[in-house]
């Protein structure tokens, strides 16, 4: 935002600005805090016999894990295992949601989208009344086993570990696996190359760029023997560049060549557990430091 970025770490949310100085954080005990005042106010909480999964309340501030931040519109979404908050630009909580997802997302209609672990999934009309149409994991058109969301046109896909390509659009989902437009099922990250076309990363196989204005339609697939490397860590566009992340570095991957930047340009922690592109910087998180690539 502006000249901030705003990174989601084990112990919180911080706030930094443009000369990489900390301006503010939000440290586990004040999500604590909130989620116990909520508690004490609220009149029913979801229980497993409502369909959800159930928290635990006791769970210490120590012991609180995070999973991922999440920007739309005026908001930062963030999930953790004692439950999902929503923050503004400013750094302050303004809604607590009791319920546990791994993966979130919106619709293109701004519906908020919340994946069970195996429970299929939820989608939102009203997240802070918990007012949702869910969808039954026993439906093959159900998306489960969700790693990533993206929004494009007006269709949302989300991708599946075992499960392959889903579409939500016109408030429903489609299995591209079911309906056997796309054989692929194992797959691992999604990214936009544009306002066109989504690069999908599979687990063993090929990394995909996709024509999806109209029918599905592969236009490009990278082969794996192409990419140095056997685990791919991150996903990235950058102009007509394809940056793929691996345990040996970073590939950098144009009209059919490969380029590594790994050690011998700097980059000696190459487990990349987060990955973001501000502008011309590409910043990578691991379980021990951020990296900065300008």
């Amino acid at each position: 935002m502006n000249n901030q970025k705003i990174i989601l770490h084990q112990n919180g949310l911080s706030f930094i600005n443009g000369e990489k100085v900390i301006l503010k954080s939000i440290i586990k005990s004040d999500f604590k805090k909130f989620e116990l005042a909520f508690i004490k106010s609220a009149t029913k909480l979801p229980t497993h016999k409502d369909g959800f999964y159930e928290l635990n309340y006791n769970t210490p501030a120590s012991e609180i894990e995070f999973y991922e931040i999440v920007k739309h519109q005026k908001s930062l979404w963030v999930t953790s295992n004692i439950g999902i908050f929503e923050l503004n630009f400013e750094g302050q909580i303004l809604h607590y949601l009791p319920i546990h997802s791994y993966k979130i997302g919106f619709t293109t209609d701004n519906k908020f989208i919340e994946t069970i672990p195996y429970g299929g999934v939820r989608v939102y009309d009203d997240v802070y009344h918990l007012k949702s149409r869910h969808f039954s994991e026993f439906d093959k058109n159900t998306p489960l086993d969700i790693v990533g969301i993206v929004n494009t046109n007006n269709k949302t896909y989300l991708i599946s570990v075992f499960k392959g390509l889903f579409v939500h659009e016109n408030n429903e989902f489609k299995s591209l696996l079911n309906s056997k437009i796309w054989k692929e099922e194992k797959l691992k990250f999604i990214t936009q190359k544009d306002k066109r076309n989504l690069i999908i990363a599979s687990e063993f196989d090929s990394i995909y760029i996709i024509d999806n204005t109209k029918n599905f339609k592969i236009l490009k697939s990278i082969s794996k023997k192409q990419i140095i490397g056997n685990t791919i860590t991150f996903l990235e566009s950058y102009k007509d560049f394809i940056l793929i992340g691996t345990e040996k570095g970073i590939n950098i991957y144009k009209e059919n060549i490969v380029q590594l930047f790994d050690k011998e340009q700097g980059l000696n922690d190459c487990a990349i557990t987060s990955s973001h592109i501000f502008d011309d910087e590409l910043w990578l998180g691991t379980k021990k430091v951020f990296i900065l690539l300008i």
